[in-house]
């Protein structure tokens, strides 16, 4: 009876899991990016070069600082995305995450805009993943749930 359950178990998490999203390793580039860019609103961004890098951050705000540099990363082994949020409310916080969904990266803000106030909001999120290959989609999502 016990190897049977054991079994059953490990069945279960298998057939559970090719189906379930996996979540990916990320880092936050949020606040190091966050004084030179400007690229609308519920717009996305995906960078995989330095010289697309460079272009699409120029610094555009005294909030920099005058010593300033953009901070470094591997394209050769990195991918930058970015999302501007916008909405109403009093706060908005988020919850970034990153998935592979049927070879898809989905990148979600988890945005929650929370009060009465009529307040416009905004937030642009920078995320470094993992190098996507040629054939990955990327799909953004500003607050729905995989699960």
């Amino acid at each position: 009876m016990r190897k049977s359950m054991i079994v059953i178990f490990i069945v279960m998490v298998f057939v559970s899991g090719c189906n379930t999203p996996n979540s990916l390793l990320y880092q936050d580039y949020s606040k190091k990016l966050g004084c030179v860019a400007s690229f609308g609103i519920n717009k996305t961004l995906i960078i995989n070069s330095k010289e697309d890098y460079q272009n699409n951050f120029k610094i555009k705000s005294e909030a920099c600082g005058v010593f300033y540099k953009i901070p470094f990363i591997d394209f050769n082994r990195k991918t930058l995305v970015g999302m501007h949020l916008s909405g109403g409310g009093c706060s908005l916080t988020t919850t970034p995450s990153v998935q592979l969904v049927n070879n898809s990266i989905v990148v979600n803000a988890n945005a929650v805009f929370k009060g009465p106030c009529k307040m416009k909001l905004g937030k642009t999120i920078f995320l470094v993943i993992d190098k996507i290959s040629p054939d990955q989609k990327i799909v953004f999502l500003w607050g729905e749930d995989l699960n």
